[in-house]
């Protein structure tokens, strides 16, 4: 398996399937795509089919099409694997959480975390500190390779995966203390950081 291909298959049980909750700020949502935030998406015509086709066996009959199974994966690749250039970060432990935390906050901020990590753990004399600006550009990929370098491994992988741990735990912290409606998804993102 691929790099992808794993990260891909240990972010699906975490997403789940087909939900529609009230308080869910992404709204209609299908193995995590939202339709707030991704309308475009072509999978959502195959659901809106299927909520007439299948009307007795919604919402578990739209696990059974492989051409939106196939829809999902595509997704994931595009929009988030390789818009983070996850198979250029040189470790799959970092680049697992990186997907992650894509999926979850969004590309910029994820960006914006491994930059801060990566000035926040480098030492001196590595690399010149990074502009915190969301942009994953050849600064920043050459700081990451200097980190993978110099910081012995595993304990570099470990060290730098755990710190964008705490960076997407403290956002969903932010979002709880803000928010009491969103106090239902605590224990799932809580989960998702260890």
């Amino acid at each position: 398996m691929t790099w992808f291909e794993n990260a891909y298959a240990e972010l699906m049980p975490v997403e789940g399937g087909y939900a529609d909750q009230p308080a869910d700020r992404g709204g209609e949502t299908y193995r995590g795509i939202s339709r707030v935030h991704h309308p475009e998406w072509r999978g959502w015509a195959i659901i809106d089919e299927a909520k007439s086709r299948c009307v007795a066996d919604f919402p578990r009959c739209l696990d059974q099409d492989p051409f939106l199974q196939s829809q999902v994966r595509g997704f994931y690749l595009r929009e988030y694997w390789e818009k983070m250039r996850c198979d250029e970060l040189g470790s799959y432990v970092v680049a697992r959480r990186v997907f992650d935390m894509a999926v979850n906050q969004g590309r910029k901020t994820t960006r914006r975390n491994l930059q801060e990590a990566l000035n926040i753990l480098g030492r001196p004399g590595w690399y010149e500190p990074l502009a915190l600006d969301g942009i994953f550009g050849p600064r920043s990929m050459s700081a990451l390779v200097i980190f993978l370098v110099r910081e012995p491994r595993p304990r570099a992988e470990r060290i730098l995966e755990r710190l964008l741990a705490l960076y997407q735990g403290r956002i969903y912290i932010e979002i709880l203390r803000s928010d009491v409606t969103q106090r239902q998804f605590a224990r799932g993102w809580v989960e998702r950081t260890v």
